[in-house]
């Protein structure tokens, strides 16, 4: 999805590695780390030596877990999904397109708002039945309906979440 240079992509998994690069041992941070690691993999960075540390300078910091779900065709597996703003340019990143691919190429949503959001997963459910289905991962897909679900937020904990990445993204928070 590429909307104000939002584009999802979905990671693989954790390597015992990410507990050792992470800033301490706390889940999150190992998490953000594993997850940093794999945008790497897949945005492929292209001037970077060293591209750990090229992320968590430019991304880590603008991570945020928004929460996971149980991937029951994989046996239960957890997935999380994050959000997580690059400072990178696009010329910085030369991605995947077998990892990361736009999904709405007819059906552009601009993103001004976390309303939004909602849209999108509107979106992905009418045009996963279409004819031509549209080619999302359901890490993907998850992600989206759980930002849906923030910006729907009626909980506080969702709602600092909201006014968080609403911030993090620079767009309005309603």
């Amino acid at each position: 999805m590429r909307a104000q240079d939002f584009t999802l992509a979905g990671s693989g998994s954790a390597d015992f590695s990410d507990i050792g690069n992470a800033p301490s041992e706390k889940f999150l941070d190992v998490l953000k780390t594993g997850m940093m690691r794999e945008l790497f993999e897949e945005g492929r960075h292209s001037g970077s030596t060293n591209s750990l540390n090229f992320l968590r300078l430019r991304a880590a910091e603008e991570t945020l877990v928004t929460g996971f779900f149980r991937w029951v065709r994989r046996g239960g597996k957890p997935e999380f999904v994050a959000v997580t703003r690059l400072r990178a340019t696009l010329f910085e990143v030369n991605p995947d397109n077998v990892e990361v691919a736009p999904i709405l190429t007819n059906n552009s949503v601009k993103i001004n708002r976390m309303s939004d959001f909602s849209r999108i997963s509107e979106i992905i459910c009418e045009n996963k039945t279409a004819p031509g289905k549209m080619q999302i991962s359901l890490s993907s897909a998850m992600a989206i309906w759980r930002l849906s679900q923030i910006s729907d937020a009626s909980t506080k904990q969702d709602l600092d979440l909201r006014e968080k990445i609403a911030s993090m993204l620079g767009i309005c928070s309603s």
